[in-house]
């Protein structure tokens, strides 16, 4: 083995020509004056400058590091830009080796013309453990006055010279200025990928810096005796020093739109990936060059893979809960339940386990990663094909490229008849094939035995499905009374169980009332609550108000009652960032209106289909009358969970469409 100990290393960095060095705590009153701009009169708050200055250093007894230097100053324009007067800072700790990070912060305010301002103080900062690794140090800044700027300045210096922080150009709030450098010694070869949203080009140049390195090497200096001795050898490497650097001006913030997912997917950032490492005179260490070495690199981690070996603390409970005889399917929902009792999540987002499996088993309690493995082992071990998927949660973002950083969960991927079924033991009211919505994201990597992986589409296949058979009489009071038969599977089902499963009556009924107008529930009844592998089932009794208006001697109201939208909520000419409905689904609802017999029906809406391109969407409409009775029959379904923003006219067309004849009246 050869131990290279590098020298300290003098680097002159020089600030681009059209850099606005900003120092703490120069604040000016012109700056204040930027909350009566008319350029940000929507907004709540504007970053008036942000900067980022990344390095590594040299320690001759501990090695290299990483020094993250952000500076950022921003101005609250009012209280709701409150919210960005508090700053969390993450930190990594493992094996007794900490991030540390040093803060100064202050708020400035403007009184009788002149900047006042407070610091904030130490005592005022305060650690926050989020999981066994990550920590926070979080602040909110003191004296916040609408009109206030806050501004601090923080270093993070990390021995993990792996990761990168990424580089934020573009949030919720527009920034005037932004400047970032990034400088790597030329033996890290790093990648970098921007938001595809927001593409921009990063500035690369190179420079030329002289290194010493000290190389130590063992040689018998006698050979009579054996006698060894150390030599010292001094050698000047000329190396490449990589710098990277952004400089952007008035960058606009981003807009938030109807039916997206976790924002974290959408802020413009620059991500860094490590792909090798190669020291001179040594081969290269590769890290995550491809998708393969990502999930290779993971899999032989002791941490993952191993775990999914080990069987002996399950043998008892497995020969206790599957019988000879029992199909594939019987042993997947048998084991599953199995799991969900007797492993609970503790809320810990990993891709391995922390304190093996064994002992998650023991305790009953266990990361995402550890209910997994447990799963996926005690399926392989009565017989199953059964694999881990790892996948990256909505608020962690899509990644773009092949990153070790990109993942922070994993599932269960069973195979039968040739089919994929996945499964997450972690959500106690999904059945298998159900994912939770924080999950649905993108595709995720399925790992074989043999540590090679593939993509595996994490969004449904089949539609989740919600159906209401809503019987109504109109009375001579022009209220409505009513019941409806509502069944619910796949995510729709997920989302009410976990809304109801510990709710009271009570509140189930506000939700009912909450989310319709003009109605109030009598009575409602929920069924096949903890039967996940059925669909669940309400059975509600409602009145109806204001819904029908009195025209002379006519009464006009819509026939889909109260199920219609009260606005379309794709409003926008334009659209950004594809629409995420995150899962396809079918509604659909037949309702059967009984009108009294002093009246006669004298006109309905003409009946409606509609489509979206490449069928991705329909929409029926269908009503008729048989005497004083109208049956409309209304089936609506979206087949991709997410949608192109390139066909965004023809979706808000097809939304548009449907509101205006779901307000259409019955004379």
């Amino acid at each position: 083995m050869r131990l290279f100990i590098f020298g300290t290393l003098v680097l002159l960095f020089l600030q681009p020509a059209n850099a606005q060095i900003k120092k703490f705590g120069k604040v000016t009153k012109d700056e204040f004056s930027i909350k009566d701009d008319e350029k940000y009169a929507e907004d709540d708050a504007v970053i008036l400058f942000r900067k980022y200055d990344t390095k590594y250093e040299y320690n001759q007894s501990t090695g290299w590091k990483i020094i993250m230097k952000t500076h950022e100053r921003i101005l609250l324009k009012n209280k709701d830009g409150f919210d960005y007067a508090t700053q969390e800072i993450s930190l990594y700790t493992a094996n007794n080796r900490d991030e540390k990070v040093r803060i100064k912060a202050a708020t400035y305010n403007l009184e009788d013309g002149k900047v006042v301002k407070t610091k904030l103080k130490k005592s005022a900062i305060y650690k926050q453990q989020k999981s066994k690794h990550w920590n926070e140090k979080v602040f909110t800044m003191p004296n916040l006055k609408e009109g206030s700027i806050v501004e601090w300045t923080y270093s993070i210096e990390s021995p993990y010279v792996r990761n990168i922080n990424s580089l934020i150009y573009k949030t919720l709030i527009p920034v005037k200025y932004l400047e970032a450098k990034v400088s790597i010694p030329e033996f890290f070869h790093f990648k970098y990928s921007t938001t595809p949203f927001f593409p921009i080009n990063l500035k690369e140049e190179t420079r030329r810096m002289s290194v010493q390195i000290t190389e130590k090497t063992r040689y018998n200096q006698n050979s009579i005796i054996q006698k060894r001795d150390t030599k010292f050898e001094y050698h000047n490497y000329d190396i490449k020093l990589n710098v990277y650097t952004l400089n952007l001006k008035d960058i606009e913030p981003i807009s938030i739109e109807p039916f997206m997912n976790s924002i974290n997917n959408y802020i413009g950032k620059v991500s860094f990936e490590l792909s090798f490492i190669k020291y001179p005179n040594d081969l290269p260490e590769y890290i995550s060059t491809t998708w393969e070495d990502v999930c290779k690199t993971i899999y032989d981690k002791s941490s993952f893979g191993n775990q999914l070996k080990k069987t002996k603390y399950f043998e008892d409970d497995l020969a206790e809960i599957i019988k000879t005889g029992d199909t594939p399917q019987a042993k997947m929902h048998k084991i599953l339940a199995f799991v969900k009792e007797k492993v609970r999540w503790n809320n810990d987002y990993q891709i391995v386990s922390e304190d093996g499996v064994k002992k998650a088993y023991k305790n009953g309690s266990g990361n995402v990663a550890e209910i997994n493995f447990i799963l996926i082992a005690m399926l392989r071990a009565s017989g199953l094909e059964a694999y881990p998927v790892l996948a990256s949660t909505n608020t962690h973002g899509t990644p773009m490229f092949p990153t070790l950083e990109g993942f922070n969960y994993v599932l269960t991927a069973v195979r039968v008849n040739d089919t994929y079924t996945l499964i997450d033991p972690t959500e106690k009211n999904a059945p298998a094939g159900v994912l939770p919505r924080r999950i649905l994201n993108w595709k995720g990597r399925l790992i074989k035995k043999d540590g090679t992986s593939e993509d595996i589409q994490l969004f449904p296949e089949h539609y989740a499905l919600s159906v209401k058979i809503i019987t109504t009489r109109l009375q001579e009071d022009l209220g409505i009374k009513g019941y409806s038969n509502e069944k619910y599977n796949g995510n729709l089902a997920l989302r009410r169980r976990n809304k109801y499963s510990k709710a009271s009556k009570e509140d189930i009924i506000k939700d009912y009332e909450d989310r319709y107008d003009n109605i109030s529930i009598e009575n409602i009844r929920v069924s096949a609550m903890d039967q996940i592998d059925k669909p669940l089932n309400l059975m509600v009794q409602f009145n109806i108000e204001d819904e029908v208006e009195e025209v002379g001697d006519k009464l006009v109201f819509s026939p889909v009652l109260f199920l219609k939208d009260n606005e379309n909520v794709f409003k926008s000419e334009e659209r950004n960032f594809p629409i995420y409905f995150g899962f396809p689904f079918k509604i659909s609802y037949k309702i059967n209106i009984s009108i009294p017999d002093t009246y006669t029906i004298e006109k309905l809406p003409e009946n409606m289909t509609l489509s979206l391109p490449e069928n991705m969407g329909n929409y029926s409409y269908q009503i008729q009358n048989t005497g004083n009775k109208i049956t409309l029959i209304v089936v609506s379904d979206i087949s991709t969970s997410i949608y192109p923003n390139t066909l965004y006219k023809e979706l808000k067309d097809f939304f548009e469409k449907i509101f205006t004849k779901e307000h259409e009246k019955v004379i």
